[in-house]
């Protein structure tokens, strides 16, 4: 049964889908090219489901450069690259494990924190606001350290950090619904 038709990835028909090498798109039509919507610079990154010749996105994260880094360094054997990596259920419930540790042990209390960059005649400037960070960054840093590179978002571990790792926890329990014969890829961009 199709991934469709069955209604397993909720929503899927109201989201947008990736572009397929046989031009194939939801509305049937091959002779518009679809525009691209205006893209701002910085980390996309992608949770995919395939069936047939259709790619579905189960979930996305912006800048989340601590899952960027795990699925590098556990899924595309440390190739930083921008392709497609199949990710199996096993590495989904092990990154799941990482995420749930760290945002059950994490604690928050109140602090600065990084909301952007500025540049001026004196340098660069580091944006702040009052916001929280993580008490106990350690643990943090053991289990999903961030990534470092061009335009990946901050790598402080605070709120933001903590929302990433909870948003994928949503993402992973999605694509474990799936059924075991619907294949799961990674990809990011940047």
């Amino acid at each position: 049964m199709s991934l469709l038709t069955n209604g397993l990835l909720r929503g899927a028909l109201n989201r947008p889908e990736k572009n397929v090498p046989n031009g194939n798109s939801r509305s049937g039509s091959t002779k518009q090219k679809p525009t691209k919507p205006k893209k701002t610079m910085g980390l996309d990154q992608y949770l995919l489901a395939r069936e047939n010749h259709i790619i579905i996105e189960i979930g996305k994260w912006r800048k989340a450069n601590q899952i960027h880094r795990w699925f590098v360094e556990n899924v595309a054997d440390g190739d930083n690259d921008s392709h497609m990596h199949e990710v199996t259920k096993d590495d989904l419930l092990v990154l799941r494990a990482c995420c749930t540790i760290v945002s059950n042990e994490s604690v928050l209390i109140e602090g600065m924190i990084k909301v952007g960059q500025s540049w001026g005649p004196q340098g660069c400037k580091n944006i702040r606001r009052v916001g929280h960070v993580v008490e106990n960054p350690e643990i943090a840093m053991h289990y999903l350290p961030p990534k470092q590179g061009f335009f990946f978002g901050t790598y402080e571990i605070d709120e933001i950090y903590i929302g990433q790792v909870k948003d994928t926890i949503a993402i992973i329990d999605e694509a474990l619904a799936l059924p075991d014969d619907v294949p799961v890829y990674y990809e990011s961009s940047w």
